[in-house]
């Protein structure tokens, strides 16, 4: 099983900015980004992660990857 995990929460303090900050500069719902920030996202919206890629200057891999559970 592969489960979703996300390093949005460094990348929020290394921006020095809140969950509820990034959802309104990038008009995301603030329940995806606390869901993804907390590993709990049941569904990746292609278009949120590629607002945040681009907030972040960063690749897709530097804010989500799978792992592998047992």
């Amino acid at each position: 099983m592969l489960v979703t995990k996300s390093r949005l929460k460094v990348l929020l303090a290394e921006a020095d900015i809140t969950q509820a900050e990034l959802a309104e500069k990038l008009n995301i719902n603030r329940r995806f980004i606390i869901d993804l920030a907390n590993g709990k996202s049941k569904s990746l919206s292609v278009e949120n992660l590629k607002k945040m890629v681009e907030f972040f200057q960063c690749n897709i891999q530097d804010l989500i990857y799978f792992e592998k559970v047992s």
